[in-house]
């Protein structure tokens, strides 16, 4: 987010702290998740086929074919999860200039293309049964995103049946919610109920890299 205002980011985790307290929010330990087994690499690789290569210039395919006693060192953090492209494309005619066709930043959708080695860890990472009940402890039960199993038809098939019976249907579209939202804002939830603090240094990418990360 370009010019972004500056905010107190420590007033806003103690107002975030105050609402938590005021729902009867009872803080968690930290949780310790299992490392990743070779099994659940492998059963991920083969996803991976006829997906599109990364900034390291591996392909999914050619992760997909290599043996599988060679993928266990990828049990553990990619350093290259570090790095990533963007692109970005057009919104239709939202943010066009009028007088010349040039586009408004707000116009353009950002696409981020992450290594398929990191693809591959996260995606594991995500399957795996600790993550999963995680998962299913904090996410609200109508949301589908990230839980094992659960697609996109999972959540449209109730708003289908309601629309159906003659309910009204509301669609919320925050504007650049992603682009104002501070990612350390995010890892204190995250830290508070419970989500290991190693995969949170991970995700914030607070720590700098080292040869693994056990997470």
């Amino acid at each position: 987010m370009w010019r972004r205002d500056p905010f107190d980011l420590q007033a806003a985790i103690h107002r975030i702290d105050g609402e938590l307290d005021r729902l009867g929010f009872q803080e968690n330990t930290a949780m310790q998740w299992m490392p990743l087994t070779i099994d659940q690499i492998a059963q991920r690789t083969a996803r991976l086929k006829r997906k599109a290569g990364g900034p390291d210039q591996w392909s999914g395919e050619e992760i997909a074919s290599i043996p599988v006693e060679h993928l266990l060192p990828w049990g553990y953090y990619p350093l290259n999860g570090h790095f990533a492209v963007q692109c970005h494309l057009p919104k239709a005619q939202k943010g066009v200039r009028q007088s010349d066709g040039g586009r408004d930043v707000c116009g353009l959708r950002p696409l981020t293309l992450f290594s398929a080695w990191y693809r591959l860890w996260s995606s594991t990472r995500l399957k795996s049964n600790d993550a999963q009940l995680w998962i299913n402890r904090w996410w609200h039960p109508t949301a589908v995103g990230g839980r094992r199993g659960q697609e996109m038809y999972h959540a449209l098939i109730p708003l289908i049946s309601a629309a159906t019976e003659g309910k009204y249907i509301v669609s919320l579209d925050y504007s650049l919610a992603f682009d104002y939202c501070d990612p350390q804002l995010a890892m204190h939830i995250f830290r508070k109920t419970g989500m290991p603090r190693n995969l949170c240094n991970v995700i914030s990418t607070v720590d700098p890299p080292k040869p693994y990360h056990d997470v």
